[in-house]
C-alpha cells in the first residue's frame, strides 16, 4: 500500500470530415492561413519548422506531381490540379517532395490559423501547500479527458525537485482498478514553479485521467476541495499496466494536459 503523504496544510491525409460527437472546446482565431511553395531541389520540405495548427486545410499541387508524409517517409502522391484536405494538422509535422527527381513541383494550402479542437485533462499547475511522496503514482480524477486524441502539452508544479518523471493516460476498469493507456517520458521537473512540458504524444481517449510518476522528488497538492486522487505504491505509469489504487478523497494534485483531437 502507497505511503500517504503528510498535509502541510488546508497524419495520413483524411478524405472526410468526421462528426466529433463527444463534449469538446472550440478555440477559433478565425484567421485564414495561406501559403505556396515550389520546390527548388528534391528534398522533403515543409511550410513551417515550428509548430502551426490548422482546420479545414485545403492543399493544392501544381507544375509537377508531389509526395506527402510525415518527416520519414513522403509515399502519398498527389498529381498536378489534384488537392488533398485535412480536417485539422499541425504544418511542421507534414511534408512533401517532388514525386520525379528534378521534376520541380508546388504546392499551395489554405487553411483557418488556430482553430484546433482542444482537449484539457486534469487539474491546474499551480502552487498547493501540500507535497507528494516519491516513488508513487498518483493519478487525477478531476476534469476527466472532454475528448479523444493527443496531449503534447503537460504542465506540472514541483514541491521538490523531480527525476525520473513519467506521465500517463489511465481508464477505469472496474472500481478503483485502472490501466494505463499512453505513457510520455518528462524526466527532470525543477521545483518552485509551473513546469510546461510540450511536443509530447500522449494518447487520450474521451472519460481517462492523467497521472504521473516521479523516481523522485514530490508534486503539489492539497487534501480538500477536489475531486480525489488515486494513489498506488511503485510505477504504474507503464502502458496496458492495470493495478487497484487506494483513493484519497478531496485530493487535487497540480498536474494537467492539454492537447488536440485526432
Amino acid at each position: 500500500m502507497a505511503k500517504i503523504p503528510k498535509t502541510v496544510s488546508a497524419l495520413e491525409p483524411i478524405s472526410e470530415i468526421k462528426k466529433v460527437v463527444e463534449p469538446i472546446t472550440i478555440g477559433f482565431a478565425g484567421a485564414v492561413y495561406e501559403n505556396e511553395d515550389t520546390a527548388t531541389t528534391d528534398d522533403p520540405r515543409r511550410f513551417e519548422t515550428s509548430q502551426v495548427k490548422l482546420r479545414d486545410v485545403i492543399i493544392q499541387v501544381s507544375g509537377n506531381d508531389q509526395l506527402f508524409g510525415d518527416k520519414t517517409n513522403q509515399r502519398y502522391l498527389v498529381a498536378v490540379g489534384e488537392a488533398i484536405g485535412f480536417t485539422q494538422v499541425d504544418l511542421s509535422l507534414l511534408y512533401f517532395k517532388n514525386a520525379v527527381a528534378g521534376q520541380n513541383g508546388t504546392v499551395n494550402i489554405l487553411g483557418i490559423d488556430g482553430a484546433f479542437l482542444s482537449i484539457d485533462i486534469g487539474e491546474a499547475a499551480v502552487w498547493r501547500a501540500g507535497s507528494s511522496g516519491p516513488g508513487d503514482t498518483y493519478i487525477n480524477t478531476g476534469n476527466p479527458a472532454n475528448a479523444s486524441g493527443i496531449i503534447d502539452t503537460v504542465e506540472i508544479w514541483a514541491k521538490e525537485d523531480m527525476t525520473g518523471c513519467k506521465v500517463g493516460t489511465f481508464y477505469k476498469t472496474n472500481g478503483n482498478t485502472l490501466k494505463c493507456r499512453s505513457v510520455v517520458e518528462i524526466g527532470d521537473v525543477p521545483s518552485g514553479s509551473k513546469q510546461t512540458f510540450t511536443d509530447l504524444s500522449l494518447a487520450v481517449v474521451t472519460g481517462d485521467y492523467i497521472g504521473i510518476y516521479p523516481d523522485s522528488g514530490r508534486v503539489a497538492y492539497i487534501s480538500f476541495g477536489g475531486a480525489g486522487v488515486w494513489i498506488k505504491s511503485g510505477d504504474g505509469c507503464v502502458v496496458d499496466t492495470e493495478a487497484t489504487y487506494d483513493f484519497l478523497s478531496d485530493w487535487i494534485m497540480s498536474l494537467c494536459g492539454t492537447g488536440w483531437v485526432k
